[in-house]
């Protein structure tokens, strides 16, 4: 009964977190979100390996914490500028009023899907898969290139989510290796935001031509 509680007020955290991260106007508060997905992640990642004992389910937790809770952090801190970090330079394809109306409704159609096709991993498959899609709706709707990468780490930490009802049944090296992955896509991608941000602007709107 704890298990599923725990997993159903986690869930719906990371989504409404998802929600956050996608209407967001900073890149200092796209971080606070995506940290607070983070959390609840290893909390689950956490409570799983107690709950089951397993070894590799402990390397999982530990593989997360150390690369998604504490190396992309750092690595965004390090190298992004506070001037970037607190700049409000965010513009959307509509209102964020639409855009939260917009999410919410992938977050009913996902909840749908996965009541249907999931079974008992309905709750976990259900708020995964509302998180991936409004994560990547936030990225297809906004012209800033900061966004559009903590858009894609909230969609990561969804699949994280639905990773995390199934840990027992991928081989944990799997599971490290994306993790590793996705802090090398996260290293390219604030180098490419410090090169746009000297050439002028990390709104992609604006980026109409090549310099010669």
């Amino acid at each position: 009964m704890w298990w599923k509680l725990l997993w159903t007020w986690l869930g719906l955290l990371v989504f409404l977190l998802a929600l956050f991260i996608g209407v967001a106007r900073e890149l200092r508060t796209c971080q606070l979100g995506y940290l607070l997905q983070t959390a609840c992640i290893v909390v689950l990642y956490g409570a799983k390996a107690l709950h089951t004992g397993d070894a590799d389910m402990w390397a999982a937790f530990a593989g997360l914490v150390v690369i998604r809770g504490g190396l992309i952090p750092i690595i965004i801190r390090w190298k992004l500028p506070p001037v970037l970090m607190d700049a409000r330079e965010n513009r959307f394809v509509a209102a964020p009023t639409f855009l939260l109306m917009a999410f919410c409704v992938l977050g009913a159609v996902s909840a749908g899907v996965a009541t249907v096709w999931a079974g008992r991993f309905a709750v976990p498959f259900g708020f995964a898969l509302g998180t991936l899609l409004a994560a990547l709706a936030g990225v297809a709707l906004t012209h800033q290139a900061g966004q559009q990468m903590f858009g894609l780490l909230s969609a990561e930490n969804g699949i994280d989510l639905a990773v995390a009802a199934i840990l027992s049944r991928i081989p944990v090296g799997v599971d490290d290796l994306i993790f590793v992955d996705i802090a090398l896509a996260t290293m390219l991608s604030v180098v490419l935001l410090v090169r746009l941000k000297a050439s002028g602007s990390t709104r992609l709107h604006d980026l109409r031509e090549l310099r010669g």
